[in-house]
C-alpha cells in the first residue's frame, strides 16, 4: 500500500491523478484481467524465457494485462521485427525501437526493478535460481 501511495503521489505531480481501489491479489486479478474493470494494475511482474513474450503479455490485443483489448497501430510490426531478427544485434536494436514505441505511447509505468537475491549455508548444494525470482529446489540438498 505504502508503494502505490508514493506512485500516486509522484503521478499527481505531472498532472495524472489516480483513483486507488486496494484489492487482494487474487481479487486484483480476477478484477482487472479477468472482468477487464479499471485502466491500471499496479504490480510487479516476472520474467519471461524471451522479451518478445513480456511485450506480448503487456501489450497484445488479447494479452490478460491489457483489458481494453487496444494495440496501438506499429506495435506488432515492432513486436514481429524483434521475433524476426537473426543475430544478436539485430535483436537489439530490434528491441530498442520497440522500447521507444512503449516509451513514446506511455503504454508502462516502470516504477521500479529489483534485483532478486539468494542468501544460503555453503552446505546447500544444487541451488538454482529461475527466472522468475524463484529458486528451484528439487535438485537441492543440505550437505551434512
Amino acid at each position: 500500500m505504502q508503494r502505490q501511495e508514493v506512485i500516486i503521489s509522484q503521478l499527481a505531480k505531472v498532472g495524472i491523478r489516480v483513483k486507488l481501489t486496494p484489492l487482494a491479489p487474487q481479487q486484483a486479478v480476477q478484477a482487472y484481467m479477468v472482468e477487464k474493470k479499471g485502466s491500471m494494475f499496479i504490480s510487479p511482474s516476472s520474467a519471461y524465457p524471451d522479451p518478445s513474450q513480456f511485450y506480448e503479455a503487456l501489450f497484445g490485443k488479447s494479452a490478460l494485462r491489457n483489458p481494453s483489448g487496444v494495440e496501438l497501430p506499429g506495435f506488432r510490426e515492432l513486436l514481429d521485427a524483434t521475433m524476426e531478427a537473426q543475430d544478436q544485434g539485430k535483436r537489439k536494436e530490434a528491441f530498442v525501437k520497440l522500447q521507444k514505441f512503449v516509451n513514446e505511447n506511455a503504454l508502462a509505468f516502470v516504477h521500479y526493478i529489483a534485483p532478486s537475491v539468494s542468501v544460503r549455508s555453503l552446505k546447500v548444494k544444487g541451488h538454482q535460481d529461475s527466472l522468475i525470482a524463484v529458486p528451484k529446489l528439487a535438485g537441492g540438498w543440505l550437505e551434512a
